[in-house]
């Protein structure tokens, strides 16, 4: 679901920033037990690009060499799979989400007002 939800939202929160516009875009995910890398690391290799396609070819590069170590997963590899998958299916993921949202927020305010 948060997969999914990351990978067709044109929008978190607001759709314009001081930068343009944000648009989400998960180019890749590695599945380790340990931390191989860094927000910090992935910024240094793309700091300064304006080209999307470089950015993400660039990080899915770089995350493919902890391949021997971890699962890794590209958006070469996902991103198509999990709209067609979830895609058939989003208006009741969608409901359910919204539920599910519903009933966190119901368990905050009566956490809340038991104290």
């Amino acid at each position: 679901m948060a997969l999914y939800s990351l990978a067709v939202t044109t929008r978190i929160g607001g759709v314009k920033s001081d930068f343009g516009k944000v648009k989400i875009i998960i180019p890749a995910i590695a599945l380790c037990d340990h931390e191989v890398s860094s927000g910090y690391e992935v910024f240094g290799r793309v700091k300064g690009l304006d080209n999307v396609s470089e950015v993400v070819r660039i990080i899915n590069d770089h995350v493919k060499q902890f391949s021997s170590e971890c699962r890794v997963f590209t958006s070469e590899d996902f991103a198509k799979r999990i709209i067609e998958t979830v895609g058939k299916n989003k208006h009741e993921i969608i409901a359910e989400a919204w539920r599910d949202g519903l009933n966190f927020k119901k368990s905050i305010e009566a956490f809340i007002g038991a104290e």
